[in-house]
């Protein structure tokens, strides 16, 4: 605001958002939200998508998955959370494979790891909410 001019309305200049990454909606489906090397926003495709042809902001798949095409990619630091999820404790990795493999909706899972014990966070339908963050 101009000094001396109570009146005068507020001008922005700088904002700081924490964590905007985990603001749903960032991206649209399938997609993950990323900050590139110049802390510049960005909405990536994972491995096996493809930009969407309606805007930058939404990735389709490339190829439908088919009975024993199926094989899963790591991706360190993301995160998908979306509405259509099972979250599941399990003793071993290969638990959350078969699981995802048996369920012809479920597009990937996200593996989680606390002191006690490993979750399966399934993903059915499409991926939503991804974003990448170190904090993962």
């Amino acid at each position: 605001r101009k000094r001396g001019s109570p009146s005068s309305s507020w001008e922005m200049v700088w904002e700081a958002v924490i964590g905007y990454c985990t603001i749903h909606g960032s991206c649209g489906e399938n997609a993950m939200y990323k900050v590139d090397q110049n802390w510049e926003p960005q909405c990536q495709c994972p491995p096996g998508f493809d930009p969407g042809s309606s805007n930058n902001k939404t990735c389709r798949q490339v190829n439908k998955i088919k009975g024993t095409d199926v094989r899963f990619v790591e991706q360190d630091y993301v995160n998908f959370d979306g509405l259509n999820v099972t979250d599941a404790t399990v003793t071993k990795l290969q638990d959350c494979k078969d699981s995802c493999e048996n369920n012809a909706s479920c597009m990937g899972f996200v593996l989680k790891l606390d002191s006690t014990s490993v979750h399966c966070v399934y993903q059915y339908g499409k991926l939503q909410n991804g974003y990448w963050s170190p904090k993962v």
